[in-house]
């Protein structure tokens, strides 16, 4: 029986290393694609057009982007680790500072519109996004968002907290 537990411990050890070692090359390959996200990733959203977001012409209502992109620009940052809510809850508030868009080709009702959104510059208090909206392969609009971060209680901008400049700084 020792002979049988001294087997299983070893083989445990082995696997223990193995399973170490895999989580040492996980974790570096993490870091790696953490910071290949910020600086060359692409995030990726869908919406479908619903009735309700369309104007008289039956073109999507050129107002709704706004609410698009602050969707896939929350999902982007939630993906680097990043959430909303617990910036708030830290007291940092993320106002949009600029909106430019570039408006090509009109979306339409039950239009699937595929939004790529990256992020183009952070300084450190102001984070800059870039979208550009797809239906199907045409490309409907290009825009981009400039954020500041802001001090909740003195309202006036601020740096970012140091978790998410470092994870600029990679």
């Amino acid at each position: 029986m020792k002979i049988f537990d001294v087997s299983i411990k070893a083989r445990c050890s082995k696997d223990c290393s193995k399973i170490l070692r895999m989580k040492i090359i996980a974790r570096q390959f993490n870091n790696f694609f953490v910071a290949m996200k910020i600086q060359d990733r692409v995030f990726h959203s869908k919406f479908t057009v619903r009735y309700s977001e369309t104007d008289r012409m039956g073109y999507l209502y050129y107002g709704h982007y706004a609410a698009y992109f602050e969707v896939a620009r929350v999902e982007a940052l939630r993906e680097l680790g990043i959430v909303y809510k617990d910036l708030e809850d830290e007291g940092i508030l993320l106002p949009v500072r600029t909106f430019n868009i570039h408006y090509k080709v009109p979306a339409h009702y039950d239009d699937v519109v595929q939004i790529q959104t990256r992020i183009k510059q952070f300084s450190g208090t102001r984070i800059l996004f870039a979208f550009e909206s797809y239906r199907d392969e045409t490309l409907l609009n290009t825009a981009e968002v400039e954020l500041v971060f802001v001090d909740k209680t003195t309202g006036r901008p601020c740096k970012a907290p140091q978790h998410i400049a470092e994870l600029f700084e990679n």
